[in-house]
């Protein structure tokens, strides 16, 4: 017997007929070491003890060179309780290079039970499904045992579905937890990767995004025309392109923040940041969390009176006052009223300056950047208990569109189509 072989392990769930079951055994000849037999608590009117079932298939079991280990399910039509018993079967073995769950014999919950337990432990190895099945079946509704055959499919399929479907959904963190779960080779490792690098983004650390995505370069070139993969390896490929221009850019706003300056100071991208600012805003509104979607739009503006006034120059976390003439100070202290000027501008000072300066929006926007503000200071996340509707983050977010476009001077509609979270 192989490495491989000898790795496996079988857990079989067993009922009151004995066919299946002791097909389901011999089906592990030279294919695994030690089985597991699940039988149930007798139940009335049952024609078979489950016990006795387990007592046969572990003779056979014997014949065949396993090493066989029995639990009882005390509580076959207790869901929870046969979930917990194969669970922990599942995660005694979680050393072992393969799991065979056969889930023919049993009651339903038993059944389901081994399935649910198969696809949710944390176990990462290969995990495969078995169930003896057939289309010819005898009076009592029993498969006959001429027509008995083992179908095998493997677990790690159907958790590759679900967490692509969730990235296609854009639930990162818990596409995250099913990846974790997910083989690592292949396709799988892949996912999960793209996966780890989505994760980062979403939540704008983009130098480990970018990293992500530069190592899986190779990979992404691969899975370009794969069924499964080739909207993902799009996306990656797409984003890939920006990660780098928007990991520099950050370092360099912090660098800044903390009363730094960076070697490179890309402020020509801050439309690129304003514009993932309001796609980051668009997941959150679509994931149904519309507070967090308007935060993102105020910030989005933020973002744009930052970048304005970089680029001309100006430093909104050390404002230097002698770079604008007397005049201009004295206009900037009657918009805010105030005698001695800040040293560090937040958006309304920011505005104010960019106003004294030319940039200034129409009264519209204007009108709109209050709407913006108000919503954002009532809702419950910041001095308010007001929750945001849908309407209002579709609104907060195309207002604060505009107004980026306006303050930076740039497209930031098609910025915002650059970094879209799309997987076709």
């Amino acid at each position: 017997m192989d490495d491989e072989a000898a790795a496996t392990v079988a857990v079989i769930s067993v009922g009151t007929s004995a066919e299946p079951v002791l097909q389901a055994v011999t089906g592990l000849a030279g294919a695994a070491t030690r089985v597991w037999l699940v039988y149930g608590r007798a139940l009335d009117r049952q024609d078979r003890a489950p016990i006795d079932v387990a007592r046969t298939a572990r003779q056979r079991a014997v014949e065949l060179g396993l090493q066989v280990q029995e639990r009882e399910a005390g509580e076959p039509e207790m869901l929870d309780a046969c979930v917990k018993v194969f669970t922990e079967i599942i995660e005694q073995e979680s050393a072992a290079r393969c799991i065979r769950v056969d889930f023919t014999g049993g009651t339903k919950v038993m059944s389901a039970a081994a399935v649910h337990a198969a696809l949710s432990a944390a176990y990462t190895g290969e995990l495969l499904l078995t169930y003896v099945g057939g289309r010819e079946r005898g009076a009592d509704g029993r498969v006959l045992s001429r027509a008995m055959s083992q179908r095998v499919s493997s677990a790690a399929g159907a958790r590759f579905r679900e967490c692509l479907r969730l990235v296609r959904a854009g639930r990162y963190r818990e596409a995250s937890g099913v990846a974790s779960l997910l083989p690592e080779r292949g396709h799988s490792a892949y996912l999960t990767a793209m996966v780890g690098a989505l994760c980062a983004w979403d939540d704008f650390h983009f130098a480990e995004a970018r990293d992500c995505l530069s190592r899986q370069r190779s990979a992404t070139v691969a899975f370009a025309d794969d069924p499964d993969l080739a909207g993902l390896a799009a996306l990656a490929g797409r984003l890939a392109n920006v990660a780098g221009p928007l990991a520099e850019l950050v370092a360099a706003l912090r660098a800044r923040e903390n009363g730094k300056k960076a070697q490179r100071e890309p402020w020509e991208h801050m439309a690129l940041l304003a514009a993932e600012t309001l796609e980051n805003g668009q997941r959150r509104a679509d994931e149904g969390r519309c507070t967090d979607s308007v935060l993102r739009a105020y910030r989005a503006v933020e973002v744009s009176v930052q970048g304005a006034l970089l680029q001309r120059g100006l430093d909104p976390w050390a404002m230097d006052w002698n770079l604008l003439g007397p005049a201009q100070c004295e206009q900037v202290r009657c918009r805010l009223g105030m005698q001695d000027l800040p040293r560090k501008l937040a958006l309304h000072q920011g505005r104010m300056v960019l106003q004294v300066l030319g940039l200034t929006l129409p009264d519209e926007l204007q009108k709109r950047l209050q709407t913006v503000q108000q919503r954002r200071n009532s809702c419950y996340l910041e001095h308010g208990y007001q929750q945001i509707d849908m309407g209002a983050a579709d609104t907060a977010l195309e207002d604060a569109t505009a107004m980026s476009e306006l303050l930076l001077g740039a497209d930031v509609r098609t910025q915002r189509a650059n970094v879209r979270h799309t997987l076709g």
